[in-house]
Formats: C-alpha cells, structure tokens, sequence
C-alpha cells in the first residue's frame, strides 16, 4: 500500500502486514504531518487476530496513531487510564512519544483537546487541563488540533484569556501610574499626565469600553485567524485551512495569562502569545520552522504597527 503526506507529497510503499489493523494515522517522517491514510472499519477487525510489529523496530511509516486501541477502552483499564500513563503500544515511535500529549484524560476519536469536549471532566477541569498543556507543552498541543470546524470552544477559550488580559492590565497600569506619577508630572508637567490618565479612564474604565472588550477580541480573533490563513496558503496551499488557523489564534490566547507577573506581565504576554503562534503553525499546519517563520513575520511586522498606532493614539489623547 502506498502512503502519501497530503502536505509535503512524500510517498512511500507500506506492508500492510506490519501496520497494526486498527491503524488509522500515520506520521510523515518528512515533515511531521499526521494525517489520516485509511479509514478502519472497526467491527470487522475487532475480532481480527495477528502479531503487531514492535514500534521500536517498525518502518518509519507504521509509527501510526492506533487512535482505535489507545483511546477506545478495549483493554482493560483504558477508561481509566490518562496520557501519563500510557506507553509505547500504539505503534509510534520513541520521538514521537515524547510529543504525545499528556495532559487530558481519555481521546475520543481524533479530538484530544478536553475543552472540545468537556463531558467527562466538566468546564472547570477541561479548560485548566486545555491551558495548562497548551501553555507548557504548545508543540504537542498544537498538533493535537484537527480541522473540524467546531470554533465555539476555541472562540471562548480566547475571549476569556482576552478579558482576563484586559482587566489585569487595567490594574497594572494604574499601580504603575501611581509609582511613578511623581517623575511623570516632573518630567512632562501636571497637565500631561493628567491628559494620559484620562485617557485611560476614556478607554479603560468606562462602562461601554467594558463592554465592547469581548466584540473587540471576537473581531481581532477572526481578523487575524483570516491573515494566517492567508499567509499559510501563501506559503504551503495544501496545508491552508481556515478552522486550523481559527484555532492555533484562539488557544495561543493562553499566552495572555502571563500578564499576572506584575506590571512586567504586560510585555511578556504579547511576546510569548507571538511564539505560542509561531509554534501553533509549526506544529499544527506541519510546516517546518523555516516556512512557520516565513508565513508568521507580516503577521508579527502587522500587529507590532498596530500596536505601535494604538499606543500613539493612547498618549496623544
């Protein structure tokens, strides 16, 4: 059977009599794209018998996802059983466990992500768990993500870090006038840093501002999901798709968290939000670093004169 990467074009002759017959996935040595090469009917292999090939010893092309086995709960205990501890029986290779996702409980088909699909753990776990992995482990997290076009959760997943954001550096800012106001009204007289105070009390503070935040991070998210969209299908036209690109904006959101270090927060979030985004489109469109980096520079060169545009307005008044 040949194998071929609807990403990268590479191809390659598989023996079938080596790939476990609940395979389903399979994991492009070339460019790391997991993608689906078969669809398994699963009740005609259920009481299917044979040797499976030690995935240590495996062809490249067999370190498969064997999503059937390792998530279904056919064996005893899977129900149970968390990405901790799970070992090496689904036929991937040792490089690709160490991208293998371990925060989360159970997989159910190909959505690993427990906020897609919070039924199990409820709300409150599924988006700790959801954040905590795309915070501490973006590269598997973002390879995790399909393509499904179910953008709810991730549009939530956004807007509550873009509010969380928003409130805390609403607090920063007005610890941090306080620390300085007096070299402020120094340096610039009473009358300027009055003016900037305003203006933060105009944008900030004001209950229609308030309430418009979540309109205006529902729009950013869409505007910028449509630029890396674009971007991508610049760079790689196979890999291009709107939901991924949705998605990989949406949950690098969890970089805005950063913003509870005080007053320094402030800065590191836009910053690691940038990387969690150069990662995100690495991993979950299978790019290679060179063509990430490529697509994510005018993005990163736009929002930057965006940002700088907005700040200017902001002291100008």
């Amino acid at each position: 059977m040949q194998i071929h990467c609807p990403v990268c074009d590479y191809s390659r002759e598989v023996n079938l009599a080596k790939v476990p017959p609940t395979a389903e996935f399979a994991t492009c040595p070339k460019c790391r794209h997991r993608f689906r090469f078969r669809a398994v009917d699963l009740d005609a292999v259920e009481h299917a018998s044979g040797p499976e090939p030690d995935p240590k010893h495996a062809d490249v092309w067999d370190a498969v996802d064997s999503l059937h086995d390792r998530w279904s709960g056919k064996d005893a205990g899977d129900d149970e059983r968390g990405y901790d501890d799970e070992r090496d029986d689904d036929g991937e290779t040792e490089g690709e466990q160490d991208d293998a996702p371990r925060y989360g409980h159970t997989r159910r088909d190909d959505v690993p992500i427990p906020w897609e699909n919070p039924r199990e753990l409820g709300y409150g776990q599924s988006f700790t768990r959801t954040s905590l992995w795309a915070l501490f482990q973006p590269s598997s997290f973002f390879a995790a993500l399909n393509r499904r076009p179910a953008l709810l959760p991730a549009l939530a997943f956004y807007l509550i870090f873009g509010c969380f954001q928003y409130v805390l550096n609403v607090i920063w800012t007005s610890v941090l006038g306080n620390l300085v106001r007096d070299r402020f009204v120094a340096n610039m007289g009473e009358e300027a840093f009055e003016r900037i105070v305003g203006n933060v009390i105009e944008h900030s503070l004001l209950t229609p501002a308030v309430l418009s935040v979540p309109f205006q991070l529902a729009i950013q998210l869409f505007l910028t999901a449509a630029v890396v969209h674009l971007l991508i299908r610049i760079i790689s036209p196979r890999a291009a798709d709107f939901a991924l690109a949705f998605k990989v904006v949406a949950y690098a959101g969890v970089g805005f968290s950063l913003v509870v270090i005080p007053i320094a927060g402030s800065l590191i979030a836009p910053v690691w939000y940038f990387v969690l985004l150069l990662i995100g489109c690495r991993n979950a469109f299978g790019l290679p670093w060179n063509k990430a980096l490529l697509a994510m520079i005018p993005l990163y060169l736009l929002l930057l004169f965006a940002a700088t545009a907005q700040y200017s307005q902001f002291l100008g008044g």
